[in-house]
């Protein structure tokens, strides 16, 4: 027969009601935000645009299709809904895939607060991803208007 009581240790972290444990303190996020900065930077040009191009490409997925769905449905209310639904599925991508979203690399601006990264590398990096992701939208935009997909004025210019 299993017994099902939980040990002593696993009773006293339940007392805490919140396991402090499995949180960062801002510090500690401060200093991963940092690390990360550096490693950004430190990618080869090529992985970095490959990666901005393809989260540029998932933001206009994301875009057209959470304001296609809104434009689908009458009632405003509900098409706000949807279209706030689908939006974020473009920043799961982003995050899951681990591309380079230009808002994201805006962070690196901390590394260069700690010395840790200089600031032409910084500016070069953003550059590299800022052009990234608007020729990986703009693709996307090409290959909407290549295959006849229903683009309502209003979707074209976020209206």
């Amino acid at each position: 027969m299993i017994h099902l009581t939980p040990s002593r240790k696993i009773v006293s972290k339940l007392k805490g009601a919140i396991f402090m444990d499995s949180f960062y303190t801002p510090s500690k996020i401060v200093d991963i935000t940092i690390q990360n900065g550096v490693k950004k930077v430190k990618k080869r040009r090529r992985t970095q645009w490959l990666l901005g191009y393809l989260a540029g490409m998932f933001i206009a997925f994301a875009a057209y299709s959470g304001t296609m769905a809104m434009h689908s449905v009458s009632s405003v209310g509900p098409a706000r809904v949807l279209g706030g639904a689908i939006f974020p599925v473009g920043l799961m991508l982003v995050i899951f895939l681990g591309a380079e979203l230009f808002t994201g690399n805006c962070l690196v601006a901390m590394a260069v607060f700690d010395k840790r990264v200089k600031v032409l590398d910084m500016f070069k990096n953003l550059g590299v991803v800022f052009t990234a992701n608007f020729l990986g939208a703009l693709f996307f935009v090409v290959l909407c208007f290549c295959f006849n997909t229903p683009v309502t004025v209003s979707s074209f210019f976020c209206l």
